[in-house]
């Protein structure tokens, strides 16, 4: 019997059991996120300079300070890219800095509209549409009100593209759902962050995503580190444990094509 059945057995363990798994995966992110934020920022490099070609198309979901779109403009510098940025102040700074790219000061879901967007001013890369769990419980959040668009609404139907990387703190399933044509059309590799953290708090499950990437969109989810080596991609199940188990929250889905 492992410790989380064990925990069901036990009147009150299980909520004790949750707050200890939920303690270790934060001082887990503190301890080993930085080294494995940048060995995942390494691995997308990688990816980009094995798929991009010189006019090809990218779109950034949740551009943040233009890290990795500006690996998107360095190895497809002809392309015609997109950045989506909700925090007002980062997306003007990414229209100076990257003046050929479309720089969209929008959260991107499912829905249009305004909405309520949490702000993490000591730590913006945690802001998001909705509170996730954090690493700290002394962060300053401030609620702002921010438009909201679909990614199907942004890209426009002639526009092929060749990859999409999402950050968005959770959001990244409904991101997809808006994006639906877009994605189905185009069959683009996604780098997507998918997490305890995040994803949790929009209460989307391993088995929800896979069913959305793998079944309605036809592709592979697999590590980047995976694809890159040539490996096969993950099954729902290895899917779903390294979700749990928190081994990795950065995958990447793919159109068998690029096998």
């Amino acid at each position: 019997m492992n410790l989380r059945k064990f925990a069901k057995t036990i009147p009150g363990a299980r909520a004790t059991y949750r707050a200890v798994m939920r303690a270790t995966r934060m001082v887990r992110h503190v301890a080993c996120g930085p080294n494995q934020g940048e060995r995942y920022d390494l691995e997308t490099a990688e990816v980009l300079k094995r798929v991009l070609g010189p006019d090809s198309v990218c779109i950034d979901l949740g551009a943040h300070r233009g890290d990795i779109l500006k690996m998107m403009v360095e190895f497809a510098p002809d392309g015609r890219h997109h950045a989506i940025e909700a925090l007002p102040d980062l997306a003007d700074k990414l229209a100076t800095q990257f003046p050929d790219v479309l720089v969209h000061s929008c959260a991107v879901a499912n829905e249009t509209g305004e909405h309520v967007f949490n702000y993490v001013a000591d730590n913006p890369g945690f802001s998001g549409l909705r509170r996730r769990s954090y690493p700290r419980d002394d962060y300053d959040i401030h609620t702002i009100q921010v438009p909201v668009r679909r990614l199907d609404d942004l890209i426009p139907t002639d526009t092929m593209v060749r990859l999409i990387k999402a950050d968005i703190e959770g959001g990244e399933y409904d991101a997809f759902l808006g994006g639906q044509r877009t994605i189905a059309r185009c069959k683009p590799l996604i780098v997507f962050e998918f997490d305890q953290g995040g994803a949790g708090s929009y209460g989307i499950s391993p088995a929800m995503m896979d069913a959305l990437l793998c079944g309605a969109f036809r592709l592979k989810i697999s590590t980047m580190r995976r694809w890159l080596d040539g490996a096969p991609p993950l099954n729902a199940k290895e899917f779903a444990e390294s979700f749990q188990n928190e081994t990795d929250f950065y995958f990447l889905a793919y159109p068998e094509s690029t096998v």
